[in-house]
């Protein structure tokens, strides 16, 4: 009996922390700065009718970058280049202009002030192609850039020609209203982002680290403004600001055997053995890590319903239930465990012969500290195969973890709540699962945050690299008053 009402005071004096924990949680609320005044040039009817037909001309030329040399076209590149020249006169009398491997370009504002660590803004001025079998289902053409229904429609307008051409014109702007930044701002539009960025990025980090530069902060894309349920049961916008990428790795699995003909099979082929292997690594996915998601659920916690309110608020009694939860969702699952995918497979030369290799590519996204040789590892104790070889076929490490509070947070905090005036916005620190040209520039900066300040809803986030890409138009001039205020909050 004395067992039985312990047990029960304890459930009780359980029951009354987690309940207490839950009915604690409140939105955090900021404080708000001034609200600033908007450029006129983003106020006039005329004159952003203008900003927007500059922005479409640059969607109409098909930056498409491709791995293979012989299918690249340079030629639109150059078209780019010329559009922007013609597009900002200021910026072309005012910033020192440097071409890098002939398409990528650096722009140096010069500050007034040496001694402060200079300020670098990252975008890309690729595309990804468009699939041939697809082109029927845009709405309107892919290279269009076509002005319709309050959007502008064609590949780049979201990845990433809308942050060229904002931050272009939010410099312009800066210029011919007379700003003069103390600090120095670098400004580098890479060529070939969207295969790695080794002739535009990684050729500019070296550049600037041929100079001794060092950068006090830099901003590259990643991260958007998200509401309506991108986050499960969060309708309210959240600012998710990355402050470290998912590391990229590509490895091949093998299997040999012996050949013959295929009325005489042996239990498995190699193509069978191999797809056993995919299975049980596919049913043994790596360990789970929240470190972090929690500081999203944190942030995010106030904004959901009181069922997610007790869950979330007392990860203490209820991760296990949180994790499983989140490993249900592809979306969530990608942010709190380093995933695998099984992207090619090949094996076999004719229908009547027994195949004596097999092999499948597969592309794993790795949590921050996963090393190359704790997947291969991974494998093998998933595989239990004597005969599976593993190769690298490419690599590159997760990045390092940015601070919250330096400078550069704080300044894309700050300018957040300056344009949005919203006490309530929810502005969280995320790890970033996607890979970006930031990567490149690791040795010349400490603090790197991928973020654009473009709100996406359900209805768009699919539309990166997909279908009827689009940007609404508001969104846009949006991005153009961030650029303006991170600059002038920068100094």
């Amino acid at each position: 009996m004395k067992t039985l009402a312990l047990g029960f005071l304890l459930i009780l004096i359980l029951t009354s922390i987690v309940l207490t924990r839950t009915l604690l949680v409140s939105r955090h609320v900021h404080e708000l700065p001034e609200p600033p005044v908007k450029p006129a040039a983003l106020v006039s009817q005329a004159s952003t009718q203008k900003i927007i037909h500059r922005f479409s001309q640059a969607i109409q030329f098909p930056t498409v970058s491709t791995w293979s040399d012989s299918d690249f076209k340079g030629e639109p590149f150059q078209q780019l280049h010329r559009h922007i020249d013609r597009s900002f006169p200021a910026i072309a009398n005012a910033l020192n202009k440097e071409i890098i491997n002939q398409h990528s370009i650096v722009y140096t504002w010069q500050g007034s002030d040496p001694t402060l660590k200079p300020l670098l803004l990252l975008n890309h001025l690729d595309v990804v192609p468009v699939a041939p079998n697809n082109i029927k289902q845009w709405h309107y053409p892919p290279f269009s850039g076509a002005i319709a229904d309050g959007y502008v429609w064609g590949r780049g307008t979201l990845d990433d020609k809308n942050g060229v051409m904002a931050l272009l014109e939010a410099v312009e702007i800066l210029i011919n209203a007379g700003f003069k930044p103390t600090r120095s701002i670098y400004i580098a539009l890479g060529h070939d982002e969207e295969i790695g960025g080794v002739q535009g990025a990684m050729a500019m980090a070296k550049h600037f680290k041929s100079q001794g530069i060092q950068f006090e902060y830099l901003l590259d894309e990643g991260g958007t403004i998200i509401k309506d349920d991108i986050l499960p049961d969060v309708t309210d916008p959240v600012a998710m600001v990355g402050i470290s990428q998912k590391g990229y790795t590509t490895l091949r699995l093998s299997l040999t055997g012996e050949s013959g003909h295929s009325s005489v099979p042996p239990r498995h082929t190699v193509i069978g053995e191999l797809s056993q292997i995919i299975t049980q690594l596919e049913n043994s996915p790596m360990e789970i890590d929240l470190s972090f998601s929690s500081v999203v659920l944190e942030k995010i916690t106030p904004l959901t319903s009181f069922n997610k309110k007790l869950l979330f608020s007392n990860l203490w009694l209820f991760r296990p239930l949180v994790s499983k939860v989140m490993a249900d969702n592809p979306l969530t699952n990608a942010s709190i465990r380093t995933t695998m995918a099984v992207t090619m497979i090949n094996g076999g030369i004719k229908d009547n012969v027994l195949p004596d290799y097999a092999e499948a590519i597969v592309n794993f996204r790795t949590m921050p500290g996963v090393t190359d040789q704790d997947l291969i590892q991974y494998i093998h104790q998933a595989a239990q195969h004597d005969g599976l070889t593993i190769d690298i076929v490419t690599t590159k490490p997760s990045s390092g973890i940015s601070s919250a509070t330096a400078t550069g947070f704080k300044a894309i905090e700050k300018t957040l709540l300056e344009i949005k005036q919203d006490p309530h916005l929810v502005i969280s620190p995320f790890l970033f699962m996607a890979a970006t040209d930031a990567t490149h520039y690791e040795d010349i900066s400490d603090n790197q945050y991928r973020f654009l300040a473009v709100t996406i809803n359900a209805a768009d986030k699919d539309r990166f690299h997909g279908l009827n890409e689009r940007i609404a138009i508001d969104e846009y001039l949006n991005i153009i008053w961030f650029y303006h205020q991170l600059i002038k909050n920068s100094q």
